[in-house]
């Protein structure tokens, strides 16, 4: 029967996009040191060419190798303090870069209650400003704003770029939609995740961009309470 029927998916998986697309997928892990093992046997993540992860709860002196993802390389933006009483931080961030992608610039930002990493990439000979945004609940408004200030000093208005990852900002809520005008009044950047992205059904993981992006799809993440958000450019 497997030959003449396939069952279609509720869901557009990023492994079903060829080569010749770009695929930028972010998913919060809530620990990428307790789930490295499930971050590599998913096929939607080791499909991206592009894979952020939030909430890493990685320390400077944790190796690369422990956490590498097949041919990708690892990016981070991870604790250098000391851990208190023998507990991993409840923060970090990961990017995951294919070597078929070209990095040019890379860089990281952290505070108390924000943390990005930004890299500039270039794709088919385009570059692309790529921001990897983690939010903790007790960031403002107004500090996330000054925040997203502070990092995009020398940003591009000409070039294409991205924020994706977790803004802990509900977009079911109308009240939320005025960060949504500052973004677009700032960046010239428009939201285009339209889905749940928790299991919860808040919409809190979030893609920006100054461009249209036409595929942009959520996946379950069994490890995770947030699912995986990406993009296909």
């Amino acid at each position: 029967m497997r030959e003449y029927k396939q069952l279609k998916l509720c869901y557009t998986p990023v492994y079903t996009f060829g080569e010749e697309y770009l695929k930028i997928a972010f998913n919060n892990a809530t620990s990428a040191h307790r789930h490295i093992k499930d971050l590599r046997a998913d096929h939607n993540i080791l499909a991206a060419d592009i894979i952020g992860i939030a909430e890493s709860r990685l320390t400077h002196s944790d190796p690369d190798d422990t956490y590498a993802l097949g041919d990708a390389v690892m990016y981070r933006n991870a604790y250098t303090g000391r851990a208190q009483n023998l507990i991993r931080p409840f923060h970090g961030l990961l990017i995951y870069v294919k070597p078929r992608v070209r990095v040019l610039e890379f860089s990281k930002y952290t505070t108390r209650n924000f943390e990005s990493i930004y890299a500039c990439i270039q794709w088919k000979q385009l570059p692309i400003q790529l921001y990897i945004i983690y939010k903790a609940p007790s960031c403002t408004l107004q500090q996330l704003q000054m925040h997203l200030c502070n990092i995009t000093i020398d940003y591009d208005m000409q070039s294409r770029v991205i924020f994706i990852g977790d803004f802990n900002i509900d977009f079911t809520q109308q009240q939320n939609k005025t960060f949504q005008a500052f973004m677009l009044d700032t960046f010239n950047c428009s939201q285009f995740v339209t889905e749940p992205t928790t299991d919860s059904g808040l919409t809190i993981d979030l893609i920006f961009a100054n461009f249209v992006l036409t595929n942009v799809h959520t996946v379950n993440a069994y490890w995770s309470y947030h699912k995986i958000i990406f993009t296909v450019i």
